[in-house]
Order: C-alpha cells, then sequence, then structure tokens
C-alpha cells in the first residue's frame, strides 16, 4: 500500500511537471481526504435519530441526505461540534464552499479544542478548492501545528502548489 501510494504521488508530481502545474483546485482533489466516521462508534444508545440518518447518510456518501438531517442535531447533543464536521465536509462535496467555510468556523469559534485542528484543516481546504491558496495554506499551517499528522500532507500540498507558480 505504502508502495502504491508512493508510486501514486510520484507520478502525480511528473504529471504536475509535464503539464505546466495545476490550479490550487486541482492540488485540493488530490489531497482532500472526507473525515472518517467516529461518532457511529462512540454514540451507541444515542437516541437522536437525525444524528443517526445523518451519519448512515455521511458513510454512503449521500451528502444532500446529510444536509437535511445533521443541522437538526440539537446543540445540547455531545456530538454536536463533531457534527458540524461531516455537516462542512458534506457542503463541501455538494460545491457549498460558503455553507462549508461557515461550519468549519463554527467549529474553530466554538468547538472544544480536540475538534478545532479539524475545523482549520477543512477550513483550509475549502479555501484551497477556492483558489484562496494564501488562506488555504495559512489554514493548513494552523492546523498542523495542533496535529502533527498533518505536516507530511501540508508538505506535498506546498510542493504541488509551487509546481503551480513555476
Amino acid at each position: 500500500l505504502l508502495a502504491a501510494s508512493l508510486a501514486l504521488l510520484l507520478s502525480s508530481i511528473l504529471v504536475l511537471r509535464l503539464s505546466g502545474g495545476v490550479d490550487p483546485a486541482a492540488v485540493y482533489d488530490q489531497y482532500f481526504e472526507a473525515y472518517p466516521d467516529y461518532i457511529t462508534k462512540m454514540s451507541v444508545g444515542n437516541t437522536d435519530s437525525n444524528l443517526r440518518s445523518g451519519m448512515l447518510a455521511y458513510n454512503q456518501e449521500n451528502w444532500s441526505e446529510v444536509v437535511v438531517q445533521l443541522p437538526q442535531v440539537s446543540e445540547q447533543n455531545p456530538y454536536y461540534y463533531l457534527t458540524r464536521i461531516y455537516l462542512g465536509i458534506s457542503y463541501l462535496k455538494q460545491d457549498q464552499e460558503a455553507l462549508a467555510r461557515s461550519s468549519f468556523q463554527q467549529v474553530i469559534d466554538q468547538g472544544p479544542k480536540k475538534l478545532k485542528g479539524n475545523g482549520y484543516w477543512f477550513l483550509g481546504m475549502t479555501q484551497l478548492k477556492q483558489g484562496k491558496t494564501e488562506a488555504a495554506i495559512s489554514n493548513l499551517e494552523t492546523a498542523a501545528t495542533m496535529d502533527s499528522a498533518r505536516e507530511a500532507t501540508l508538505r506535498e500540498i506546498r510542493e504541488a502548489l509551487e509546481q503551480v507558480k513555476d
């Protein structure tokens, strides 16, 4: 798996060099990964039907159903801010960047510290998709300082974006 990932990365870099670069949205397409579902396992026994339905839809990549169900999850639900991340990703997958930014910003502004890094990461990815490279890198850097596991991906994104400038 590691060899395949490395081969894919190297071939992507070669394509970038041969094609004269790509736009930031293409870099987003290459590096965006949806957030894994942590809620379903953690929320066993939670009686919120919107939460259950929304996460089922998320796992089925039924983005339009996610944006119907998850906004109805109450702020009193212990998974509320985590649902804002899933909701933002679902908006992003439907090209509703303004709503995605709002969801991620809510996590950054009001969510628990352990989720803020994810808010910054996905806000940065949203900005990258929109071509707002400087703002994107700033938010991705903030996320990487909060979660060192993101540093390698940030480095790869920077390298890909450098190809855009060349």
